[in-house]
């Protein structure tokens, strides 16, 4: 195994080791020495795992089997593979979460001193964060379903208001329906060529609708005989 180098920084234990040809730290926030140094080298065990097996700087794996086979069928471990597929299929996903913490929640903007608060900050945005994700990514993927999954019948039935003049109805409107008046609310035009709304619209959209829903409850009146 390569080298693994361990050193604490303030409150934090830093792990150095490189793999796929690069330098790599893990940095865990625990008081034990041994017990980071444990994780670290399971972090490092499974990085080089990888490295060993897809890597294209080694000549030992199937990536460099696949690079010279020169047109000829090259058996691969199906499993691992998938597996690897899979990871990549949510790349998408992990971008845009990370988008919207820096983007729209502003996490770098907080100037938090403590790595604590930050850590509590964190967590509180990383929940905004995946629920803003999942809504969009349910309406892409099952946009039939009622839209109560993501919103309460107040936030739909203002949204169906806002958007026709006619009596809310019993039913709720579909998922994907709801996002994109919500999306609307945020700047989405929704014109032919723009496809789905995206999360910068939809943070603004649930932001303003957020707005309308508590200018709405302050007033006597039911939603649906508004």
């Amino acid at each position: 195994m390569k080298e693994l180098h361990l050193e604490q920084r303030g409150s934090v234990w830093v792990g150095t080791f490189r793999a796929m040809a690069s330098p790599c730290e893990i940095h865990i926030e625990l008081r034990s020495k041994k017990r980071s140094a444990q994780l670290i080298a399971l972090a490092q065990k499974e990085a080089l795992r990888i490295e060993r097996l897809f890597s294209r700087y080694r000549d030992d794996n199937v990536i460099h089997r696949i690079n010279t086979a020169a047109g000829k069928t090259v058996t691969v471990d199906g499993r691992e593979v998938t597996r690897c597929v899979r990871y990549y299929e949510l790349r998408w996903l992990i971008e845009r979460y990370h988008y919207v913490l820096k983007s729209g929640c502003r996490i770098e903007e907080s100037q938090l001193r403590s790595f604590d608060g930050l850590r509590r900050l964190l967590a509180l945005f990383s929940a905004v964060a995946l629920r803003l994700l999942w809504i969009m990514h349910s309406a892409r993927t099952d946009g039939d379903q009622p839209c109560t999954v993501a919103f309460t019948d107040v936030e739909w039935q203002v949204l169906y208001r806002q958007r026709h003049s006619g009596p809310v109805p019993e039913r709720p409107p579909p998922l994907r329906d709801v996002v994109l008046w919500t999306a609307k609310l945020g700047g989405f035009l929704g014109r032919k060529g723009d496809g789905e709304p995206g999360v910068k619209v939809l943070w603004r959209g649930l932001m303003r609708l957020q707005d309308i829903v508590t200018g709405f409850l302050l007033r006597p009146q039911d939603v649906g005989n508004a």
